[in-house]
């Protein structure tokens, strides 16, 4: 009923009855008395239907808010889905993807606006994906709520093993209409069992980390993130970790090199930024992996003993007054951590700005370009073409000559 229309007409009729009262003569065709009867009879009618208006204005205004109510738990209940920490999936009954949550997009690696609409067998792995067919057929003729495991390949590369806990949604008839998917990462859990079988033995621990184990690559000067929780170890490349001081300048904290971790977690600075110095390949830990293996913890220590000398070896470069010495003294450390013997003596398997130098040495490019300078002139160092420092065989870097 268009409440709108029913209040107008009954409005009109109020009108129309207001109009006959205010006549002095009978109504044509009937006696005094019967109008008179008429008019009464005709203002009950008239009164039933105002009460009968009032009524419908007042259960119309309790569904209205009725409306709102289950509107704003709706937004509730999609705000609950969406930002929920576990994966979180709707699919039609053959698989295809209604409704994901963020978790479930980032799992896939996948935007949340482009995964509606793609099967979700387009991401079971290959050998997995028949078995995985012929489990949704049989959840659907029977509803099944213990854990079964499939394997996932991501868009971006990795392989995971997830839980699944399903759910057949049913219309009133019983007919079922969708499927609700809980999706769980075995992945970590699976890595906690690998590293606590057997111990790590020097020979075959780089290849029980790298088993399984995404490994990421950044390209010189891109920033890597730095995650609470996470350990960062490096494969290939060196690691730039640098602060800044109060006057905004960068302070050179570590260069880290392949065996060893580094992370937020091993800091206290509130500023601490890492940067690829050159190409890098990194693996990262958790906490709860490294808590649950004491060989992967011995691992990590013995890289963490390797950037404790490293650390040593910088502040006393910041303590040193005389700056030559300080750049000596740098490039000693830079030719224990990327030094390749050649020919004509090591080289630094690295390119270094005079400006990174001088950040390293606490002084200016200006006064690194010439003592820079004055060491190739003494025929202590030189360049190749890709203007790599090399250190000349039989020159004694930490005995600078006067200047």
């Amino acid at each position: 009923m268009d409440l709108n229309r029913f209040s107008k007409q009954v409005l009109a009729m109020q009108n129309r009855f207001s109009t006959l009262l205010q006549g002095t003569e009978p109504i044509k065709g009937l006696t005094p008395q019967l109008s008179s009867t008429f008019v009464m009879e005709m203002g009950w009618a008239l009164e039933e239907l105002q009460v009968a208006q009032e009524e419908l204005q007042q259960k119309n205004m309790g569904l209205a808010e009725a409306l709102e109510a289950s509107v704003h738990e709706r937004k509730r209940y999609e705000d609950l889905f969406y930002l929920a920490p576990e994966p979180y999936l709707i699919t039609t009954l053959e698989g295809t993807i209604q409704q994901a949550n963020r978790a479930a997009a980032e799992l896939l690696g996948i935007p949340e606006q482009f995964i509606v609409g793609k099967p979700l067998s387009l991401y079971i792995r290959e050998e997995d994906r028949q078995c995985f067919r012929s489990e949704l057929i049989r959840r659907q003729e029977r509803d099944c709520f213990h854990e079964w495991e499939i394997g996932l390949t991501c868009r971006d590369g990795r392989s995971l093993d997830v839980a699944c806990i399903t759910r057949i949604n049913r219309d009133r008839t019983n007919k079922a209409v969708s499927i609700h998917w809980v999706l769980r990462d075995l992945t970590e859990r699976k890595r906690i069992a690998l590293l606590q079988q057997s111990p790590i033995n020097s020979s075959e621990q780089r290849t029980i980390f790298l088993e399984n184990r995404p490994l990421l690559s950044y390209h010189l000067g891109e920033l890597i993130p730095l995650p609470q929780g996470t350990l960062w170890y490096v494969v290939q490349g060196l690691v730039k970790l640098t602060t800044l001081n109060h006057q905004g300048q960068e302070i050179l904290m570590g260069l880290i090199g392949p065996g060893v971790p580094f992370g937020t977690e091993l800091t206290s600075l509130p500023i601490y930024e890492a940067s690829a110095f050159s190409h890098v390949e990194l693996i990262s830990f958790t906490h709860t992996e490294v808590a649950a293996s004491h060989d992967l913890t011995q691992v990590l220590f013995t890289g963490m003993i390797s950037r404790l000398h490293q650390t040593e070896a910088l502040l006393a470069l910041s303590g040193e007054r005389q700056l030559a010495t300080r750049l000596y003294q740098l490039l000693h450390i830079l030719k224990q951590e990327v030094g390749t013997p050649i020919d004509e003596g090591i080289c630094l398997n690295i390119r270094l700005t005079h400006e990174e130098l001088a950040m390293a040495c606490c002084t200016t490019r200006v006064t690194i370009t010439r003592l820079l300078k004055q060491l190739q002139d003494e025929k202590r160092i030189t360049f190749n073409e890709k203007r790599q420092i090399i250190l000349l065989e039989n020159s004694n870097l930490l005995k600078p000559r006067n200047l």
